[in-house]
């Protein structure tokens, strides 16, 4: 059995999405679509963490620095 004890990929992404939002900076923008397809590969062989994606969709909800279009197509992904 494996044990994980870091940050979660939703998580992670969570936290780059409000760094994005506060900062302004693109770099951080950048790292949102790369981190979304990490983890929606993740969820293919591994069971989504919960809270974790709750969060997730609070922060796509709270920031204004990614488009709109672009929020919906993720929580899209996330919700499905």
């Amino acid at each position: 059995m494996i044990v994980y004890y870091g940050a979660t990929f939703e998580r992670r992404l969570s936290i780059v999405l409000d760094l994005a939002d506060k900062s302004k900076k693109s770099a951080f923008i950048a790292l949102v679509e790369p981190m979304f397809n990490r983890l929606d590969q993740e969820w293919k062989t591994e069971q989504p963490e919960i809270i974790d994606s709750v969060a997730l969709v609070h922060s796509l909800d709270a920031i204004e620095i990614v488009p709109v279009e672009e929020r919906i197509r993720i929580s899209k992904k996330l919700l499905r």
